[in-house]
């Protein structure tokens, strides 16, 4: 039985294993024909009276609970879902670093600014403003305008703030960096 009002109840029943509920109207207790027992005082008491009176005073304390509970499972569940975020962003900045570096290592590559737009290229699924200078952080060194010597050592390093790329307000990495760098020698 469940509150519907003051006076009215569910009574319950079992059709093919699902509980199903008729609301009547509660009987005053001489008619009813519980069976009662003595209380201390010499008088009798209706033990499903007691019950339903407690349940009366327990309606609400569901409610109560859920929202107490609530923001912290939220919270715990939103944390979750952002740092998952954050590691897929952190791969993608790895994998953009080993191919833009792989990129610039290549005898093809003219100049360092190629290599770049390459690695925002690769960061566009991923990062919707990466063609932003100032979200998206890419050094390349050393930086060539010319083609650089054979057997030269090349360090792409990506940087993003997570302040940039979050769903959430700045309240789970605040101020955090996420980096990725790769090296590989010129061809």
């Amino acid at each position: 039985m469940f509150c519907v009002s003051k006076n009215v109840f569910m009574r319950r029943s079992r059709v093919g294993g699902f509980p199903i509920g008729r609301a009547f109207r509660r009987q005053s207790a001489d008619t009813r024909g519980f069976q009662s027992r003595p209380d201390e005082k010499g008088g009798f008491i209706n033990r499903s009276a007691v019950s339903a009176v407690h349940r009366l005073h327990r309606c609400g304390v569901a409610t109560i609970e859920f929202a107490l509970v609530a923001p912290f499972i939220l919270f715990i569940i939103f944390g979750a879902v952002e740092f998952a975020r954050m590691m897929m962003v952190k791969q993608a900045l790895t994998n953009a670093a080993r191919e833009g570096c792989r990129h610039a290592t290549l005898v093809t590559t003219q100049d360092s600014d190629d290599s770049e737009a390459f690695v925002r290229q690769i960061l566009k699924p991923t990062i919707v403003d990466s063609d932003d200078e100032q979200i998206v952080t890419i050094n390349i060194e050393p930086s060539f305008s010319a083609t650089p010597d054979s057997g030269e050592t090349i360090v792409m390093a990506i940087e993003v703030a997570c302040s940039d790329i979050t769903w959430l307000p700045e309240m789970f990495l605040c101020g955090a960096k996420i980096r990725s760098s790769a090296s590989m020698i010129r061809e």
